[in-house]
């Protein structure tokens, strides 16, 4: 069940993204993060009804309303990024950031990695680098970065916090989330 749930959170990433970027660019940028979140509270309620398995704690429930300003705040500036900037330049720098910090809390908070994760590390950040680029990178501008660390800080805040609520919570830190 896990490998589906994660299969399907990778497809509907990949749609959300490509389907924000396009309706940033036709329509008001700060619109669709909102239509992201309100999607998301559906979808977390779908989650919890069911997945739910005990009650959740108050700690993971604020665990999970930090994810959901991490969330807000990546789709904000990963979607105005892609609309006034190159995305050649915002999608890299986001996703880089949002696989790399992640497992460098996890390593600061004592999380063991083994040799073949690492090796996987090390492959994925170029990799993500080469996969997100959309063309060439000339002539950006220094927003275009910014907007992709942004996003990537707020899509870190995101995993890094649904990670410390916990998974004895079920999907309920989702719904603050």
């Amino acid at each position: 069940m896990g490998s589906g749930l994660a299969l399907a959170a990778a497809l509907s990433y990949g749609i959300g993204d490509f389907l924000a970027g396009v309706g940033g660019r036709r329509s008001l940028p700060a619109l669709i993060p909102l239509i992201i979140q309100a999607t998301g509270v559906v979808f977390a309620g779908v989650a919890v009804l069911l997945l739910a398995h005990g009650s959740p704690t108050a700690g993971a429930l604020v665990w999970g309303a930090l994810s959901g300003i991490g969330s807000g705040l990546g789709n904000w500036a990963l979607v105005r990024g892609l609309a006034l900037g190159q995305m050649s330049v915002v999608a890299p720098v986001s996703a880089v950031l949002a696989a790399a910090l992640p497992v460098l809390v996890g390593v600061m908070l004592g999380e063991h990695l083994s040799g073949s994760a690492w090796t996987g590390i090390a492959l994925a950040g170029p990799a993500i680098a080469l996969v997100s680029q959309s063309g060439p990178i000339s002539g950006f501008a220094w927003s275009d970065l910014a907007y992709g660390a942004v996003a990537g800080l707020g899509f870190s805040l995101l995993f890094i916090a649904l990670d410390r609520a916990g998974t004895d919570a079920g999907a309920w830190p989702l719904l603050p989330g």
